[in-house]
Formats: C-alpha cells, sequence, structure tokens
C-alpha cells in the first residue's frame, strides 16, 4: 500500500512528536510508579481484584479457578473473569520474580502492564494512521490516544490491570485490518483472532466485533477487491478461535453451563453462525447477478440461522443482570458510576462523563461532516470515504452505546482518536494552510482532545466550598486512602462488614477479610455493601448477623443513604447496644467490633 504524498516537513514533525509521546509515556510510568500499591489502592476496584487473582495463581490457586475466597469467605466470590489477561501479566511477574520477591514483581507489573499495552497501541495507531491517511491524521491520532479520557488518562493509566485496555488494543487491532489493503487473507485472520481473544476477555467488544463481519460481508456483497480472502480470513479465525480459547480457560465439566456474563454456548453458537453466513456469502456472491440479490440471500439466510440458534440466544436475550432482583439492578445503575446513562452524570457537571462523551460527540460530528462534504464535492479517492466511513461506524457505535452506559463508549476507543487526527489534520500541514485557518486548531484541539482538561480547570474554579450532602459522600470516598485503611492492620484478623467500595482496598492492604463487592456474580455481596447502610437500625442488625461479620466498617461524618439513617447517626458518633467502637484504626475510620 502506497503511504499519503507528504512533505519532509510533515515526517519530521510526525516522528519528532510520536517519539516525544512515546517517551512521555515511559517518563510518566516512571515517576508515578514509585509507589505502584499505593496507585493501585485508589485505582478502580476491578484492577485490585485483578492484582489479587494474579497474585493468588501465582501462590497456587488452580488455573480454573477465579475464586476470590476472602470476599465472602469461606465459600469466596466467583469472579467471571478471563485468565488470558492474568497470563498477559504474568509474562511479566514471573521473570522478575526470579529476580526479586513476588510482592515487588507484582508491583513492578502493576506499572509495566498498562504501560506496555499503551506504548503499543500508540506504535500500532501511528504506524497504521502514517501508512493509511499520512502523518498529520496520525499525529493528530497519537495524541487523540494521550488526551481522550477513555485511552490513556483512565484505562491506560498506572494500576490499570481491568481488561478494558486490552480489548482496547485488540479492537484496535481488528478495525485497523479493515482499513488497510493488501495480503487480505492474513488481515481477516488477525482481525478474527483479536476479535476472539477479545470475546474470551469479556463479552463488551461484541457489538463492535458483529460489526466489522457485517462491513466485511458488505464488501463482499459489492464484490470489492480483496473482500472475499479477508471474510474467509475472519470468519474462519473467529469460529475456530472462539471455542479454543473458551476451551482452555472453561473445565471440561462446565463446557455446556449457559453464562450471560462471559462467553459460553449462546455466544459461541453467535460466532459460529456469524462464520457460516460469512463462508456463505462469498461462496454464493459471484454466483448472483446484482446487489439486491446478494443482501436478499444474506438477509435470509441469517433469519434462518437466528431461529435457529434462538432457543440458545434467549435466555441471555437482555444481558446479564436480567436476573438480578429489582433493587440489586438499581444499584448497579445508580451506584456503579461506569454503568449509569452518560447524560445523568454528564449534565450533573460530573468531570469524567464530559470527557468521555463530549469531546467523542464533537469529533464525530466534525468528522461526518468531513465525510459528506468529500462525497458531495467528489474531490476525495475511492478508498478515503470508505475508510473513513468504517471509523465513522465504530465511533458513533460507542457514542450511542455510551448513552446507555458511560463504559460502553470504549465500543468507540478503536477509531475516535483516528478520528480526532482526521479532523486536526487539515490544519496541521502547514504547507497548505492559511495562517488563519491554523489558528482554526486552538477551537478544535479545545472542543476535542483537550476539552477534558479544560473543563476539569474551569469546573474546579467554580466549584463551592461546601456542597453539603456531596461533601459528605466525598468524605465515604477519601476513607479509601492506602493509610486508613492500612490502619485497619492494627486490629487482630476479622471479617469486616463495609459499604462495597471499601471491599478490594480492604483485601489489598489489611489481613482482613469482608463481606461486599460490586461484582453481580453474588447479590448478596452487592446488596449488603448498599441496603444496610441505606436502611433503618433493623435491616443492618439483620445484615450483621446473617453474614456473621466480626466488624462493621464506616467512615466518620460519613452520610450513608439520608442525614436520619441510622448508619449516619453511628458515623456520626450516636452509640448502639452490640456495637463497639474499637481502638486503633485512624480516627477518620470508625470501626464497631459486633457484639455476639
Amino acid at each position: 500500500m502506497q503511504t499519503p504524498d507528504t512533505s519532509p516537513s510533515q515526517r519530521r514533525m510526525f516522528f519528532v512528536i510520536t517519539g516525544f509521546a512515546l517517551l512521555v509515556t515511559v517518563l510518566k510510568a516512571v515517576i508515578l510508579g514509585h509507589e505502584p500499591i499505593e496507585f493501585l489502592a485508589v485505582a478502580d476496584n476491578d484492577s485490585i481484584m485483578r492484582y489479587l487473582s494474579v497474585k493468588a495463581w501465582f501462590e497456587g490457586q488452580s488455573w480454573y479457578d477465579m475464586t476470590q475466597y476472602r470476599m465472602l469467605p469461606p465459600e469466596g466470590l466467583d469472579l467471571h473473569w478471563s485468565r488470558y489477561v492474568d497470563l498477559g501479566i504474568a509474562v511479566i511477574v514471573w521473570p522478575l520474580a526470579q529476580l526479586m520477591p513476588l510482592e515487588s514483581a507484582m508491583s513492578a507489573a502493576i506499572v509495566l502492564w498498562p504501560t506496555l499495552l499503551l506504548l503499543t497501541l500508540l506504535l500500532l495507531t501511528a504506524t497504521v494512521g502514517y501508512r493509511v491517511f499520512g502523518p498529520a491524521v496520525a499525529l493528530g491520532a497519537v495524541l487523540g490516544i494521550l488526551g481522550w479520557p477513555p485511552v490513556a488518562p483512565n484505562y491506560f493509566a498506572v494500576g490499570g490491570l481491568d481488561h478494558h485496555n486490552l480489548q482496547i488494543l485488540l479492537a484496535t487491532v481488528m478495525v485497523f485490518m479493515l482499513l488497510l489493503s493488501g495480503r487480505p487473507l492474513w488481515r481477516g485472520v488477525i482481525g478474527g483472532l483479536a476479535a476472539a481473544l477479545s470475546l474470551a476477555v469479556g463479552l463488551e467488544m461484541l457489538p463492535p466485533i458483529a460489526m466489522a463481519g457485517l462491513i466485511l460481508v458488505g464488501s463482499v456483497v459489492l464484490r470489492r477487491p480483496e473482500g472475499d480472502r479477508a471474510l474467509i480470513g475472519f470468519s474462519l479465525s473467529l469460529a475456530l478461535g472462539n471455542p479454543a480459547l473458551y476451551a482452555l480457560q472453561i473445565p471440561t465439566g462446565e463446557w455446556l453451563i449457559t453464562r450471560c456474563d462471559e462467553v459460553s454456548p449462546p455466544f459461541i453458537a453467535v460466532t459460529s453462525l456469524g462464520a457460516v453466513l460469512g463462508l456463505m456469502t462469498v461462496a454464493l456472491a459471484p454466483r448472483l447477478p446484482n446487489v439486491a440479490a446478494r443482501s436478499l440471500a444474506f438477509l435470509a439466510a441469517s433469519g434462518a440461522g437466528i431461529a435457529l440458534v434462538w432457543p440458545l440466544l434467549a435466555t441471555c436475550l437482555y444481558g446479564p443482570y436480567a436476573s438480578l432482583p429489582a433493587e440489586v439492578q438499581t444499584i448497579i445503575t445508580d451506584r456503579i458510576g461506569e454503568a449509569r446513562p452518560i447524560l445523568e452524570p454528564l449534565f450533573e457537571g460530573d468531570v469524567s462523563a464530559f470527557g468521555f462523551f463530549v469531546p467523542t460527540a464533537i469529533t464525530l460530528i466534525l468528522a461526518s461532516a468531513m465525510w459528506l462534504w468529500g462525497r458531495f464535492q467528489g474531490t476525495q479517492t475511492s478508498d478515503f470515504p470508505r475508510r473513513l466511513g468504517i471509523l465513522l461506524i465504530f465511533g458513533w457505535l460507542g457514542l450511542f452505546a455510551g448513552l446507555h452506559q458511560v463504559r460502553l463508549t470504549i465500543l468507540g476507543a478503536s477509531a475516535v482518536p483516528m478520528l480526532m487526527g482526521l479532523v486536526l489534520a487539515p490544519f496541521l500541514v502547514k504547507d497548505n494552510a492559511h495562517p488563519m485557518r491554523r489558528l482554526a486548531l486552538i477551537p478544535l484541539g479545545a472542543a476535542t482532545i483537550f476539552a477534558p482538561a479544560l473543563y476539569g480547570f474551569v469546573t474546579d474554579m467554580n466549584r463551592p466550598a461546601d456542597h453539603g450532602a456531596e461533601t459528605a459522600y466525598v468524605k465515604v470516598q477519601s476513607c479509601r486512602h492506602p493509610d486508613l485503611i492500612r490502619s485497619l492492620n492494627s486490629v487482630a484478623p476479622g471479617v469486616i462488614l463495609s459499604g462495597s467500595n471499601l471491599g478490594p482496598p480492604i483485601l489489598l492492604l489489611t489481613h482482613h477479610d469482608v463481606l461486599t463487592g460490586p461484582y453481580h456474580r453474588s447479590i448478596q455481596a452487592m446488596a449488603d455493601g448498599v441496603l444496610p447502610f441505606d436502611g433503618d437500625e433493623a435491616q443492618l442488625r439483620a445484615a450483621l448477623k446473617r453474614t456473621g461479620a466480626e466488624y462493621l466498617l464506616l467512615c466518620r461524618d460519613g452520610l450513608y443513604g439520608t442525614p436520619a439513617s441510622f448508619t449516619t447517626e453511628l458515623a456520626g458518633g450516636a452509640a448502639a447496644a452490640g456495637l463497639t467502637p474499637v481502638s486503633g484504626p485512624d480516627p477518620k475510620l470508625l470501626l464497631l467490633r459486633v457484639e455476639k
């Protein structure tokens, strides 16, 4: 494939800025990585639990056993996560553990794992962007990765051990295979294998994977060059890779069990159906006279296939939360920030929601206008609108998914940084831009790449000194500070009932066990981390009795439910029979011994 025509100055700028971006990524990891456990402790709960899973594996827990036994002891909490992420982290930990204690090797992996993934993403984006669109676009895309919150500032930050960063990287590989040309069979195979591994890691990327398959089908229906072989490679590698990876991480006796929160028979049936439809399209397309006939044949076969696998699909049609009690579903949608519809926190002034949504929306609107204008003018080369259209499909998919849940914005993370580069590139090209036109970079950059930082700066300047209930909530969140949590080690080991957001850091930093965590595989662990704290005295005491908790942990002066709730009164210093304050932990924490 020919690299787009570029000037020497553009190439120099690309290599200098890209090299600088890689250097900054490494230096940031070095500077921030001097206390990795501290970063992990205040990171998301899933990254903490991933760390504990890898550590337990190194300490002898089975490859197939993803139970965290210190949460809900003695049975433990079953995590529905993939060992393949653990394997990637273990590749870093194992050689280091030959040279240093396991704890030190694990600490190094907290820094190295997300940093290596980010460096890979930067190099991949820079290389593909340069080859397909030229250095100006690639440069803008690199800046987009570094500035757009769902990527470097969030999921690829130090301490990011959760699976989202790996899934973003794999989805980017898959999408870029659609943009490149040449060697179609191998591009299809690579894209299909990336999709299969992504599904084995988690189901979040199922919609983009299905979209990639439809785009390849469309290329065959339209009889585009290389379409047949690309679709064959994608279909076969996905159809074979998905069940193979499934079989390697699930015990043989559980292969036929349906689970709606991870790859299981219904999803293997879907990918197998997609592969059969893809291969059928390749076989029939040359024999059918026109696009309409080929499209009708594909739609008819799809309908028949869906009817065939429907008995398997119906169980998981409404997602993994459908079978949960209504009050637990409410906890997920109201209390877990990344699971909320994005417009709710956006209208509440949430900085992170702004960073996820607004730059994405502005970028997609501008890039869509660019695509429409180019089609209207007829000045673009034949491949440019197709490639831009592919990126727009995935970008809009992520934006619309984010309207349902904030975290689903990552469905478009494979495309949005490149789209940012495409929007900014015309103003980065010095040779063709009028000086006044170059000034447009300021508002464009402020609206896309730099919008999250600017918004956070403005909101911090205008934030009132006291927010009442909000301030109390912040105090509860501040109890997660590592030094406070570690102070619990001054007390004899026991089983703690706490808010669900404190469960994972307690496991990470102390010798205590916990009863709560924000994980839907245990309805009770999720509910007990919220409902007893929001309810009345009878509800709290019932939870303490049912769980066998030895300690109750509260944040002093924290707000639980309402200012008049029993737990809020306890946090404020009220006495209660059978709940004895324990000396030793930091005074900002209130640890109560549950008298039996």
